[in-house]
């Protein structure tokens, strides 16, 4: 333990006393499970400064250590949601702590706060951590100071975070007192007027929210409060919609840093409140911008770039024109209408032709020092540097792949694998429905692609260490953990950096700096540009274009590969659902699979298959044929967190599965756990198990098949329903949720009389919610209410973990 001597206390009191003295100074806090919400709250504190203000940031782990909430008047929290709604590992504490009833209502009367939730609307319990922690603060007398935002993953976080950190800035100096006029940019930049177009962001309850997840239901309130700065309060039914969803997860945000909103985050047909922006006119001088790339790159940009554009660029032109031709026939020139086209690297009027505003540019902050002197055994490096992974409730562990088995035809849509691992020495226990993650690797062909590609063929493989470089103007800079100590550029980028997540704004902003030709400079310009995010959208997102996707559209972009190693993410584990049970063979652990394929095009410069069943799929390829491995095949893996999907302890509650495709995998361990339990407890009458599994094809993709038909002829399912959405039989259910209707009346008897606990896995984007419609049918004509009084009865089953999910995007 450590301790400190009373001298060194009252000086760290004394500092803190003097510190939260500031009078532009602000608690800023964070809680992270991927490092998406402390990526966002680090962008803030970088660029409080430019705006006068001091933010005082701290992981809310830190509780109680480095801060105190209760002795806070002026607080901005950033929090993701992980799980079913749960906050992160980060934030377990402070939540605790926080909800204790024993608080009196006024505990945090003199805290005046704001709360930037991050969450993903694929999931029913979207911010619900966020939303908890607004609501919390709130009834412990907080003041909400600025709508508290809900940013989406699902449609990309960005649509709300860039304009609620731009109004941040204004509402923080409003409630300091600061004069809002007067900035320290920490540069030569001149700042005459500030434009703030607030432009249609929906706020309800005082909380800014993506518009296309407000609905009738919810009601306007306290609309006094929701007036911060100078933006005025109108009611509007008026939107639009400027992006698309997307089924792809991103890792660390950047959040853009400007005074010029002019994002549009509305969708039709959402009756909210509006915040709309007074008519301000601004102009901002700049100067110190782009002059050449390895100077510029190490001058902090303080406010976003004005790039000014009087011509189409270059190679809009130089792009093919699609042509409308009348009556479908082949005139002359007169007749022929020219259609601009745009693209990933190309665009057309008004974007071609406008001026942008750009992200500020990432301070430089890494770099590399080689030691050809030295030698190093990248086979004893700890993976990761030894730093844990989100949701890891053990050490990464190597476990020796067994057999690998294809579950599908040669025919099917897609290709499912069930591995088999001895995990008899490594410590990891588990119990149905866990998961584990696996540590798996990059395409090689990739990073000998990237590292051609850079032109660093002659470093790659000499030992290094990443450093931080010397007078960096980035705060609170750090050297990523999960890059060992001393290894080699190679084995960072096969092993540590994610080269297949969409690149943030803030990416293409610095890819932007080391680009050449105008033409294609002005094009990644305009992908981070807040003008430019309908194209971001469509074409980085929602294609999932790569780092590598970039570097080959755009030939003459070339970063050093310190800059590079600043903006890579850290490459995550992935998750996979146990499909055995420890009650077959404790030392035996089995998961199955989709292996992702990817097509090219759109921006995609090759076909590829998902980063880690692609791995695993090339690891395993010899054994696919039902052979058993010759040789010891090493998979590293770790045990996660699970909280609530698992069965019951009392073995006569009724069990509803719900897993078409490969969500049946858990489900096969709990069958074969049930099967175990019933051949130990005999004397027992078990409750009813019923199953709905849905795939395309009967013949080809029916995976576990002659599994669970066996656990159906002795027993341990009761019930099994099967679905098929491409056979094209008549008058057959097409989808579970078509199964489940016609078993309406048994399912809402043993859900609402026999207590039965409800289990979903699968795809969380639609199969979940169709399931959620259709229970809420369901147990709408079972109480003979309507469809609001079905949904607080599923409501409280979730609260009460009747109603589980295991479900991905």
């Amino acid at each position: 333990m450590r301790v400190f001597s009373p001298s060194k206390i009252y000086l760290y009191s004394r500092l803190k006393v003097a510190s939260m003295m500031s009078n532009n100074r602000f608690l800023l806090l964070y809680g992270s499970q991927t490092g998406q919400a402390q990526a966002i709250a680090e962008e803030i504190h970088q660029y409080a400064n430019n705006h006068g203000l001091e933010a005082d940031i701290h992981c809310l782990s830190q509780t109680e250590k480095k801060f105190n909430i209760v002795d806070e008047k002026l607080a901005v929290i950033v929090v993701s949601t992980t799980g079913d709604g749960d906050p992160p590992d980060t934030a377990v504490k402070f939540w605790r702590r926080l909800k204790k009833k024993t608080l009196p209502d006024d505990h945090l009367k003199h805290l005046k706060f704001t709360v930037l939730g991050l969450g993903d609307s694929n999931y029913t319990s979207f911010c619900k951590n966020g939303k908890n922690f607004d609501k919390r603060f709130e009834q412990l007398g907080g003041t909400r100071f600025y709508p508290s935002g809900f940013a989406d993953d699902g449609v990309g976080l960005e649509i709300v975070v860039e304009p609620w950190i731009e109004g941040l800035w204004a509402a923080l100096r409003k409630e300091l007192n600061l004069d809002c006029q007067q900035t320290n940019t920490n540069s030569n930049t001149q700042t005459d007027t500030v434009s703030t177009d607030f432009q249609n962001l929906q706020i309800q309850n005082s909380k800014i929210i993506p518009s296309e997840l407000t609905n009738g239901d919810l009601t306007e309130k306290d609309s006094s409060s929701s007036q911060i700065s100078d933006f005025k309060i109108s009611e509007s039914d008026e939107g639009r919609t400027d992006s698309e969803p997307t089924n792809k997860r991103t890792d660390a945000t950047k959040a853009s840093s400007s005074n010029d909103i002019e994002e549009n985050l509305t969708n039709q047909n959402a009756v909210t409140k509006n915040i709309t922006a007074n008519d301000i006119s601004s102009t901002k001088t700049l100067s110190n911008s782009s002059a050449n790339n390895s100077n510029d790159s190490t001058k902090e940009t303080a406010t976003n770039e004005i790039v000014q554009n009087k011509d189409v660029c270059e190679h809009d032109r130089e792009q093919p024109i699609s042509m409308t031709v009348s009556n479908d026939k082949t005139f002359g020139a007169s007749n022929i209408e020219p259609e601009p086209k745009k693209s990933l690297i190309s665009s057309c009027p008004p974007l071609s032709e406008s001026s942008l505003t750009l992200p500020p540019l990432p301070p430089v902050y890494l770099t590399i020092s080689y030691h050809p002197e030295q030698t190093v055994d990248l086979s004893k490096l700890p993976l990761h540097g030894g730093v844990a992974f989100p949701s890891a409730t053990s050490p990464v562990v190597m476990a020796t792949v067994q057999s690998a088995q294809r579950l599908t035809r040669n025919d099917a849509v897609k290709t499912c694998l069930k591995i088999e691992l001895d995990i008899s020495n490594t410590g990891i226990e588990y119990n149905p429905g866990d998961s584990i993650g696996v540590v798996c690797q990059n395409n090689t062909d990739e990073v000998n692609f990237l590292i051609n590609r850079l032109s660093i063929q002659d470093k790659v493989d000499i030992p290094m260490t990443v450093q931080l470089l010397e007078n960096t103007k980035k705060k609170r800079a750090q050297v990523p953990e999960f890059v060992p100590k001393n290894c080699t550029l190679r084995h960072a980028l096969l092993m540590t950096f994610d080269l297949r997540t969409p690149p943030k704004k803030a990416f293409i902003r610095l890819l932007a700096e080391y680009t050449n030709t105008e033409s294609e400079k002005r094009r990644l310009k305009e992908l981070c540009s807040r003008q430019g995010s309908e194209d971001y959208e469509q074409f980085i997102r929602f294609e999932s274009i790569s780092i590598i996707d970039l570097l080959v559209a755009f030939p003459s972009c070339n970063p050093p590969i310190e800059r590079m190693l600043e903006m890579l993410p850290r490459l995550q584990a992935r998750p996979y659902s146990v499909s055995s049970s420890p009650l077959v063979d404790p030392g035996k652990l089995e998961f199955a699979f989709n292996i992702i394929e990817i097509p090219h095009g759109n921006g995609r410069h090759d076909n590829r298959q998902g980063v880690c069943t692609g791995w695993m799929n090339k690891l395993t390829s010899h054994l696919h044929n039902n052979e058993r491995s010759q040789e010891d095949i090493q998979m590293p893996i770790f045990a996660r967190t699970n909280t609530s999907f698992r069965l019951p302890d009392d073995v006569t509650r009724p069990l509803i599965l719900i897993g078409p495709g490969t969500g049946v995998a858990p489900f096969i361990g709990f069958l074969q756990h049930r099967y175990h339990q019933r051949q130990q407890q005999e004397s027992i009458k078990f409750g009813e198990t019923w199953l709905f599994f849905g795939c395309r094809h009967r013949n080809r993709d029916y995976i576990f098949r002659d599994t669970i038909e066996q656990f159906e002829s002795n027993g341990t399912l009761s019930k099994l329903c099967v679905s098929f959405s491409r056979d094209g039989e008549v008058n057959t259910p097409r989808y579970v949720q078509d199964s489940m209707k016609l078993h309406q009346d048994d399912l809402g008897k043993l859900v609402l009389e026999r207590n039965a606990i409800i289990y979903v896995c699968g795809d969380a984007k639609n199969m979940a919610r169709d399931v959620n419609n259709a229970w809420t049918e369901i147990i709408a004509k079972y109480i003979n209410g309507s469809e609001e009084e079905a949904k607080t009865v599923l409501r409280k089953m979730r609260d009460e973990k009747q109603y589980l999910e295991d479900i991905w995007t």
